[in-house]
């Protein structure tokens, strides 16, 4: 056999690459959308990761204030997100950012009203059902496994895609300053109970976050947002 007949024999036909550069696209179009989805699961654990941490703080916080916890917001320190910077309890803004929370603006000292998750509103910094405004203490809280603290939130606004400080406990989806349970993690959010844990929770939309065999509203007993 001479050389150029064993070139001849070695070389790929024109015919054969496309086959070979075909299963390689085939491959990858396949492999893409799993690799994209690796990406997003480990961005919800890092989320669900900085929530735990978050609830470190909030029963440091507690410890230091009579098993208290602190108002929404307050003329001296600003909402709770700025206070727990200020008094040293979180040394940065960069905890508010979710890293799942990619189009929002970026949480930090000139945004203080901003955080990726928000605080329970009704049931914990303040009491919507019954009369008084007092934030909550960890001995008013009866079933702290089952009772949000805080979560991943989206501001319903149309003009603008920010997160919000607090969060709504009922089906309120429009032009709203509070924020709303946010679906970013692969169709669920995670939430921070009032006992440390942090979970992830399925719901593709607010209204389904807020129906009955999930979170409830604020307005109902099977409501997973009042102190009880």
């Amino acid at each position: 056999m001479s050389l150029s007949d064993a070139t001849k024999q070695k070389a790929f036909t024109l015919i054969e690459l496309l086959v070979v550069i075909s299963i390689i696209s085939l491959l990858i179009s396949i492999l893409l959308p799993a690799l994209q989805n690796a990406r997003k699961a480990a961005r919800a654990v890092t989320c669900l990761t900085q929530l735990k941490n978050q609830g470190v703080i909030f029963r440091q916080y507690t410890a230091d204030n009579r098993q208290s916890y602190m108002p929404a917001n307050t003329a001296a320190d600003g909402p709770w997100t700025q206070m727990l910077v200020k008094k040293d309890y979180l040394g940065s803004y960069q905890f508010y950012n979710c890293p799942s929370f990619t189009d929002a603006t970026v949480c930090d000292s000139s945004n203080q009203y901003l955080s990726h998750y928000a605080i329970n509103l009704y049931g914990i910094t303040t009491r919507y059902l019954t009369s008084g405004s007092a934030p909550a203490r960890q001995d008013d809280i009866l079933n702290p496994t089952q009772t949000v603290l805080l979560l991943d939130v989206r501001r319903p606004r149309t003009d603008y895609v920010w997160g919000s400080y607090v969060t709504n406990a009922a089906e309120s989806f429009g032009n709203s300053s509070n924020g709303n349970p946010d679906s970013r993690h692969l169709g669920t959010f995670n939430v921070l109970w009032i006992d440390g844990h942090a979970s992830r929770v399925k719901a593709d939309h607010p209204a389904e976050a807020y129906s009955a065999d999930v979170l409830g509203t604020y307005l109902y007993s099977y409501s997973k947002w009042d102190r009880k």
